[in-house]
């Protein structure tokens, strides 16, 4: 049972929550959901909170990604939708009007085998290094990340300086 061990917090003392969470490499809030996954021992089990509940994790609030030797990778976010990376597959999960969200696999033979490389490119989608080299994914289709970009290079050479500006101030 991969939710096994998954506890169910109602405290707002950070210290006890933490020592509740799941084990991740990973976690993203999508959906006032504070989703995580790449635990080591299980690493194609993504779980997820309730909503506006971060530290409450219902033993029923997982799935489990596709395997064939492939492991979660990383998260992302891109429009209104989630992007779970595992090395070679990535996929989207989308809400639905009820509250529920669908999954559906966006990229059978690609995904992210850096994920540190993950960042969000304005008018253009997540870029990421994949093991057919660096990437651009819009939602539904991945390209070339310097034929992508190319034109706005082009047009605008302050393209590749709005590419990081989320990280500006950390370096």
């Amino acid at each position: 049972n991969p939710a096994r061990g998954f506890a169910t917090y109602q405290s707002t003392d950070w210290s006890i929550v933490r020592l509740g969470l799941p084990y991740a490499s990973d976690g993203i809030v999508w959906t006032d959901r504070l989703f995580l996954a790449g635990d080591d021992r299980d690493p194609n089990v993504v779980v997820w909170s309730d909503p506006f509940r971060l530290g409450a994790f219902p033993q029923n609030n997982f799935l489990r990604l596709a395997s064939n030797g492939d492991k979660f990778s990383v998260f992302a976010l891109i429009y209104d939708w989630l992007v779970i990376f595992q090395e070679n597959h990535t996929w989207v999960a989308k809400r639905n009007s009820d509250g529920s969200f669908s999954l559906e696999l966006a990229l059978p033979d690609e995904g992210c085998i850096a994920p540190n490389s993950v960042t969000y490119i304005e008018g253009h989608g997540v870029a990421y290094e994949s093991n057919k080299g660096w990437r651009i994914f819009d939602g539904n289709n991945a390209r070339d990340f310097v034929l992508a970009i190319k034109p706005a290079l082009q047009s605008d050479p302050r393209t590749l300086y709005r590419v990081n500006a989320g990280y500006r101030h950390k370096s």
